[in-house]
């Protein structure tokens, strides 16, 4: 290695392969930490004419493989090598490939300088800058993060959803916040959102102001996420809550209140869901109407209960019933 580090020293203009730099920074991290001082590192490095993408990306590599005490030896000399200032200029490129990248440099070296700089980006016009920017912003402020949920301005996507859980589930004995205080947000998709997390993070606590949410006047999608709150959290208790939506128009909260009678329903309420199917003319939506007949089948638990029944109140479908009654064989 000293004869190695000789040589370099010897031969100053030599212009360092990748390969060179790459063996200079491993000994930086590994071997003798003490006879490379940055500004010596910093000298060595200059000499190549490798862009500083390169050394970013050999950092990078080298870091896949680290365990803890190189990796802060190593995010100490991204930025000491001012390879941090490179990424964050990336941000403001006009290229989005571009901005992600800069994202991933500056997260994945845990670089909390600008971290103000990427929350800009959650509203970027491209949607997978505005994705990682949101990502990051998790990553680098942990649930403190989910306060941009406030802002975002465009819709949120299952997929993005689901990736934001799979972050969140990853950060074992963290407190989470109180996901009520996003249920009326403007933004509808990212309200539904923090609904769906109370089932998903068993905030049970929140069920009195998810039962809130079942009011005709509310916005059909807070009350179609509401349902699948009660529904994933086995809650059948506010019956008289879900009939009382019986009277809406919306064709995604009648297939919520289905499919919640499909969960608990009983036999007391099976002239409820006759009249519920009858009164809102869901025989006219083959959709609504096969489900609704199945729920009532599962009710009645009984073949012949559920074709006399139906055949009784509905005896212009016998067409639908004959299926439902075949898809039990």
């Amino acid at each position: 290695f000293l004869a190695h580090h000789k040589r370099f020293k010897q031969n100053k203009t030599k212009t360092l392969s990748v390969e060179e730099i790459r063996f200079h920074i491993t000994n930086f991290l590994f071997r003798n930490y003490s006879l490379y001082s940055v500004d010596t590192l910093k000298s060595i490095i200059k000499k190549s004419k490798e862009h500083n993408q390169t050394i970013i990306e050999i950092l990078f590599k080298i870091k896949q493989t680290l365990n803890d005490l190189p990796t802060l030896r190593l995010e100490y000399l991204y930025k000491e090598l001012s390879l941090s200032q490179v990424s964050a200029k990336k941000l403001n490129d006009k290229n989005w490939a571009i901005q992600i990248e800069g994202i991933k440099e500056l997260v994945g070296m845990d670089d909390q300088t600008y971290i103000s700089e990427i929350e800009l980006l959650v509203n970027n016009p491209h949607h997978l800058v505005r994705i990682e920017a949101f990502f990051a912003m998790l990553k680098l402020k942990g649930t403190e993060g989910l306060t941009l949920l406030e802002i975002l301005e465009y819709p949120i996507s299952d997929w993005q959803q689901m990736q934001i859980i799979k972050i969140l589930k990853e950060r074992v004995n963290v407190k989470l916040p109180d996901f009520s205080q996003w249920f009326y947000l403007a933004n509808i998709s990212v309200a539904c959102f923090a609904i769906r997390l109370t089932a998903i993070f068993n905030q049970t606590h929140l069920i009195n102001k998810i039962v809130g949410l079942l009011s005709i006047n509310e916005h059909p999608l807070r009350i179609q996420a509401a349902i699948e709150v009660l529904i994933y959290l086995k809650i059948p208790t506010f019956t008289d809550q879900i009939k009382a939506l019986s009277t809406t128009n919306n064709k995604e909260v009648q297939l919520s209140i289905l499919y919640f009678f499909e969960e608990f329903g009983t036999l007391k309420d099976i002239i409820f869901l006759r009249d519920f199917l009858y009164d809102n003319y869901l025989w006219t939506d083959d959709e609504l109407f096969l489900l609704g007949l199945r729920v009532i089948k599962k009710v009645f638990n009984d073949d012949s209960r559920f074709f006399n029944f139906a055949g009784l109140y509905f005896s212009n479908q016998q067409a639908m019933i004959l299926q439902v009654m075949e898809e039990s064989k």
